[in-house]
């Protein structure tokens, strides 16, 4: 008979003490555990919900679609798409285009169309693009619309930005999809809410769809170059070819735009580097000497190398995140896997921070969650969410339709800790 206070289900018969006191609101599974992150939730909430309202309310539908098309526009009459003056412009339509050249021929066709419809069936497409990755990254979908909410998604998917897109493109790099579903995790055996990794440098998958995956990302967003990066480090055949097609489109254009057009993309994207600029983001840049924001940026490249293949999709959204030379608020997406993998309270004080919609809660907030998942990964995996497997995790790639090459949630513990978590 087990002695009351005490566990018997550590493997080998070993007997654990049972959690006391404060502890208890500690370890998963247990009443006032669940008390206590639900308390977490409603508290995370509330800021989300202003901030959410705030968006709604005053944010342009489309508004990032709408930025480009205008310069689609000036390009098509002849004139300057990139237009030194828009760092002048507040918030608006007028602000800055910074998209290469080449997206120009590719906007055109949409100038001809009836505006409205444009943006908000953009608008529908980030939407898609959101909740199709939160899928990916085992979001259930009671789940989804809380998170859809918060200011990273619903900046994003108001705005249309691209970057939400971007990050749909990031998980089907680097996390496994799934086929039909069961009660508290799917047929594949993985709960919810614990993202399974794939390993796009694995030679069985095809070298075209990783590198036209990675470089897609980096071509339209060239401050997050991470996953290309990290591509070329471990799988250099895959980025070069993804490079060659995405080249190959760049090249047809040139004779539409001309070269003169690029020289004008460069110094548009020198002027936004500028930490002076008001509404440029929250980059490192803002705070520190540009030497030394740089240097942190070629830090966080050459982690890349560093990076382990089981869990390479949440260490390179991390450091995409924190080493970004510009970063919005939407721009934090790449985080969201590292988030998910911190134990929940600490996701839960993160998400109240990112509900603030301020400079200093979204800096905390990455703080949190940088420090949690470094720590939790490589030394203490009590900061790490315990998986909670439903049956042997077998999940299917993509590409090849094998399983897939990266590791499981369980993974990411030592058998200790992964045994304390039963």
């Amino acid at each position: 008979m087990t002695p009351r206070g005490t566990l018997s289900d550590v493997p080998g018969g070993a007997v654990r003490e049972a959690p006391r006191g404060a502890l208890r609101a500690l370890t998963p599974g247990m009443p006032s555990n669940r008390l206590l992150r639900f308390a977490l939730l409603v508290i995370a909430l509330f800021p989300t919900l202003i901030a959410f309202s705030d968006l709604v309310r005053v944010h342009g539908r489309g508004i990032d679609l709408e930025i480009p098309l205008r310069a689609a526009q000036r390009w098509v009459d002849g004139g300057q798409p990139y237009l030194a003056s828009s760092f002048q412009q507040g918030p608006g339509p007028d602000l800055p285009f910074l998209y290469p050249p080449f997206v120009l021929p590719f906007l055109a066709p949409l100038l001809s169309l009836p505006r409205d419809l444009v943006l908000y069936a953009w608008v529908a497409v980030c939407l898609g693009g959101s909740i199709w990755a939160l899928r990916r990254l085992r979001v259930p979908w009671f789940v989804m619309p809380l998170i859809l909410i918060s200011p990273p998604f619903a900046e994003g998917i108001i705005g249309g930005n691209v970057q939400v897109l971007l990050f749909a493109a990031f998980a089907a790099l680097f996390f496994a999809r799934f086929s039909g579903a069961t009660r508290g995790g799917d047929a594949a055996g993985v709960a919810d809410l614990h993202p399974v990794h794939r390993d796009p440098t694995d030679p069985a998958t095809p070298a075209l769809r990783e590198g036209l995956l990675a470089t897609v990302i980096a071509a339209l967003k060239v401050s997050q170059l991470h996953s290309w990066v990290y591509l070329l480090l471990k799988r250099p055949r895959a980025a070069l070819l993804g490079v060659a097609v995405v080249g190959a489109v760049v090249a047809a254009t040139v004779p539409l735009t001309g070269i003169e057009v690029w020289f004008d993309w460069l110094a548009q994207v020198r002027r936004a580097a500028d930490p002076s600029w008001s509404i440029g983001g929250l980059s490192i840049a803002k705070y520190v000497a540009p030497v030394l924001a740089y240097g942190f940026l070629v830090f966080t490249v050459v982690a890349l190398w560093f990076v382990p293949r089981a869990t390479a999709g949440t260490w390179v959204g991390m450091l995409a995140v924190v080493g970004a030379p510009s970063l919005h608020v939407f721009g934090m997406l790449f985080m969201v896997p590292a988030w998910l993998a911190i134990r929940r309270e600490l996701a839960l004080i993160a998400g109240f921070f990112i509900g603030t919609f301020t400079e200093p809660g979204v800096w905390i907030a990455v703080a949190i969650v940088a420090v949690a998942w470094s720590l939790g990964a490589t030394r203490w995996a009590w900061l790490l969410e315990p998986p909670t497997a439903v049956g042997p995790a077998t999940v299917v790639d993509d590409a090849s339709g094998e399983p897939a090459g990266g590791r499981g949630p369980e993974d990411r513990l030592e058998p200790e800790a992964l045994a304390s978590a039963r």
